[in-house]
């Protein structure tokens, strides 16, 4: 027949994005100063709509799915931290199973927030990228005789529980060789937690007051599930946490951009000739499924102090070491 009357489908387009972008529109991140997205994975990623672009070259100047401002900061030393020290503290003394996470987290969790003044400076790839110090690596100061002993004298809340059974994943019975192990744990954890702040203020500070301003951190990644940190998050970085239940958050956020593409198809065939819907629009209208939980941070005045001293300290030996002022 002849290309008159041949018929071809009508196939939409959708111009794609990059995989953070994406990750953006899966998991509700479109608008400016509602929220931010962390991913907790080997490596540690903030991203969120901004109204201005950074002026630091230590965040990065993206652009997300919908032709805002995409700021992004990624720190190396992140998840991957936590398991080393799992593997080089937690011995097995003399039992041949590994040492998992959640038994580490259930070691930490009897330890004050401030880890009785000790500090974890979390470079261990070496090197870090927000700040940009690739001559950082890790250390561990302020040990004293006194928090050495506090360490070890220390029960988690499992080992005083009287119905071991309510702790899932959790074997009471168990204990590391090293005492410092659950104290070092959590130490590092409370390192990567700063290191992040401070990324997320850098981020604020190179988009000005007006430009990347989250009150809402939607968290993904392997080190979301972790309650400890959970809490840790939220209380530093004094900020509402939620969590997606979709782990492919990049997956989903292409497939609402290719709805969205479908969605103006019709749009401009319908005979009102409806206006096209915008990315943001189209995502703003989609449910996305969070879990039920959401973290909000503690209001107790020693739990702030605490965290407040403990950040401080790190970021006062951090610039000793390795660099200036964090920008």
């Amino acid at each position: 027949s002849s290309s008159s009357s041949s018929s071809f489908p009508t196939i939409p387009i959708s111009a794609g994005s990059g995989d953070n972008m994406c990750s953006a529109l899966g998991v509700g991140c479109v608008k400016p100063g509602t929220s931010a997205v962390l991913s907790l994975g080997t490596s540690g990623t903030i991203f969120g709509v901004s109204d201005s672009p950074p002026s630091s070259t230590t965040v990065a100047p993206f652009a997300d799915a919908c032709g805002n401002y995409l700021p992004l900061a990624c720190v190396m030393s992140c998840t991957g931290v936590l398991e080393s020290v799992l593997d080089s503290f937690f011995d097995n003394n003399g039992d041949d199973k590994k040492w998992s996470h959640e038994e580490a987290t259930e070691m930490a969790s009897c330890h004050p927030p401030g880890c009785y003044g000790i500090t974890f400076l979390p470079y261990l790839m070496p090197g870090e990228r927000t700040p940009d110090w690739p001559h950082a690596s890790g250390a561990i100061l302020g040990l004293t005789a006194s928090n050495m002993s506090l360490a070890s004298k220390c029960k988690s809340p499992a080992e005083e529980s009287t119905s071991p059974d309510n702790i899932e994943g959790v074997n009471t019975s168990r204990r590391p060789a090293n005492p410092m192990a659950g104290l070092l744990y959590r130490a590092a954890m409370e390192g990567i937690t700063y290191l992040l702040a401070e990324a997320i203020s850098t981020m604020q500070r190179a988009c000005g007051n007006n430009g990347f301003r989250p009150d809402c951190l939607l968290v993904i990644g392997g080190g979301s599930r972790n309650p400890l940190w959970r809490q840790m998050l939220a209380d530093v970085s004094r900020m509402e946490l939620r969590f997606p239940k979709e782990s492919d958050s990049a997956a989903l956020g292409a497939a609402f951009q290719a709805g969205a593409a479908v969605a103006n198809v019709k749009r401009r065939s319908n005979t009102e000739k409806r206006r096209e819907v915008t990315m943001e629009e189209y995502v703003s209208e989609q449910k996305i499924e969070m879990e039920d939980e959401i973290v909000v941070p503690k209001l107790d005045e020693n739990t702030i102090l605490l965290y407040r001293e403990g950040r401080e300290r790190y970021l006062g030996h951090a610039t000793k070491l390795f660099g200036n002022k964090m920008t």
